[in-house]
């Protein structure tokens, strides 16, 4: 596209405030273009597969970068059965999970799971 710069400003006249409302336009275009956001956000919903033959109990996740641990919502009222699946939503985009059963073993273990749209952790 070729801008033509013959396109002098002068008061009031109908070619200076077409050159005008043109350039900004084009300003616009350009910034509704460009002005969208281009970074993405891994997304934050997991599905969690309980393949044990026991019951998990909870499941604790703390991200990459800072240990410390966090707990991912499972019903409170009872365990995660084995053949069921968990749909949970975790904001950081790298994070270590652990799962534990109703007697307190570790039954699975998941170390720097970056996060995918439609991700899945089976638990064997």
């Amino acid at each position: 596209m070729h801008v033509s710069m013959r396109c002098r400003l002068r008061a009031q006249s109908p070619r200076a405030i077409f050159c005008s409302a043109w350039i900004a336009l084009l300003a616009i275009t350009i910034g509704i273009g460009c002005g969208g956001s281009s970074t993405r956000r891994p997304s934050d919903l997991i599905f969690i597969v309980n393949n044990t033959k026991t019951p998990i109990q909870s499941i604790r996740y703390e991200r990459c970068d800072t240990p410390g641990s966090g707990q991912v919502p499972i019903p409170a009222d009872r365990p995660f059965k084995p053949g069921e699946e968990l749909r949970v939503k975790i904001i950081e985009g790298c994070v270590n999970l652990i799962a534990v059963d109703i007697e307190g073993d570790v039954v699975g273990r998941q170390r720097e799971l970056r996060m995918k749209p439609g991700m899945v952790w089976r638990i064997y």
